[in-house]
């Protein structure tokens, strides 16, 4: 089975390792919740990240009713949160929806990372 997806991946409690921290590519996990205003915004958003960073980077979508612990172990308050892993660490996080511009600035910033955390700044 190919761990390449050029469209975001739903990921949960049960599969969050495999799909994020045993994935061969940097991995942007975006928490969110069905009650969110923004929900087609941020959907339409990350089909095309998806589809722009493919092989490149993998995209996770984790509805917190469905992750509620990877929820709680991440301390996540503010949706939607951006979570940015390279080889399995945090590297980086951010909550909100970034401009098309920041986002680009993200991924350029995950995929030069080395592993240790950091909160990125929207703009």
């Amino acid at each position: 089975m190919s761990r390449y997806y050029s469209v975001p991946i739903d990921v949960d409690d049960t599969s969050f390792e495999f799909e994020v921290l045993a994935a061969p590519l940097p991995v942007i996990a975006v928490f969110w919740s069905e009650q969110e205003d923004s929900q087609q915004q941020l959907d339409v958003m990350l089909k095309e990240t998806a589809r722009d960073y493919a092989n490149v980077i993998q995209v996770v979508k984790l509805n917190v009713s469905d992750a509620p612990q990877e929820q709680a172990r991440y301390n996540i308050k503010n949706l939607p949160e951006f979570l940015f892993f390279h080889e399995g660490e945090l590297v980086a996080r951010a909550s909100g929806i970034p401009s098309a511009g920041t986002l680009r600035t993200w991924i350029k910033y995950l995929l030069r990372s080395k592993p240790k955390s950091k909160k990125l700044r929207q703009g």
